[in-house]
């Protein structure tokens, strides 16, 4: 659910590059038949090569790509807006693509929500987590102060895919934490064996390559 209020036009520039750039923007609307309605309407712009008038329909259908040779200059599988116009009209919208040749193109989808109760906007007071350690080790409660004076988590990850490495690494070194990713559990094992006191924390994949996180 989302507020009226807090939805005003809202033009915003996004990344740059010497090939373009991209600027996403929204609108709402009240429905004309419901005050607890609204009609948003969201718009990404880019300022692209642009695309065919005549090759556009081609955007909505799986596995296919304007350019469609061997030596294609641009990446993709063709799936984005194959998937996102299907869920789209599941939400009750529709999309639309306007593009002119080295103009760029706008890529613009409707829908609707429901307006949120004022009451909806209040944050729910934090409670105490349950935190276990590991399998076989008594369960404790850790109070929200004792989680909050401890609010610098020295962390261990164990995950083998590098994109998912960056990504973890970037989120939690942005919390403020310290972390040190491994590749296999059995890098994770070792490192716990040897220097378990470092680290207050153990996140695990659980497909692995040498040993998965489960036996680990």
């Amino acid at each position: 659910a989302l507020s009226v209020s807090s939805l005003p036009t809202t033009p915003a520039t996004g990344p740059s590059s010497p090939h373009g750039s991209l600027s996403p923007s929204s609108t709402s609307s009240p429905n004309n038949s419901s005050k607890r309605i609204v009609e948003l309407e969201f718009c990404v712009k880019d300022t692209g090569i642009g695309i065919d008038k005549d090759k556009q329909h081609l955007l909505f259908q799986a596995f296919t790509q304007v350019e469609n040779t061997y030596t294609k200059r641009f990446a993709g599988t063709g799936l984005g807006l194959a998937i996102c116009q299907p869920l789209v009209r599941l939400m009750g919208g529709s999309f639309r693509v306007e593009s002119e040749l080295g103009q760029g193109s706008s890529f613009m989808f409707n829908t609707h929500f429901m307006v949120a109760p004022a009451a909806a906007n209040k944050v729910p007071p934090l409670q105490p987590v349950e935190l276990v350690v590991a399998p076989g080790t008594p369960k404790r409660e850790v109070s929200v102060e004792e989680s909050q004076a401890k609010s610098v988590l020295r962390i261990l990850v164990a995950e083998d895919n590098s994109v998912n490495q960056l990504v973890i690494r970037r989120l939690l070194n942005r919390l403020g934490h310290e972390v040190t990713i491994v590749d296999n559990g059995a890098r994770a094992v070792e490192e716990i064996a040897t220097r378990g006191d470092k680290y207050d924390i153990v996140l695990m994949d659980v497909q692995m390559p040498v040993m998965d996180g489960i036996t680990a």
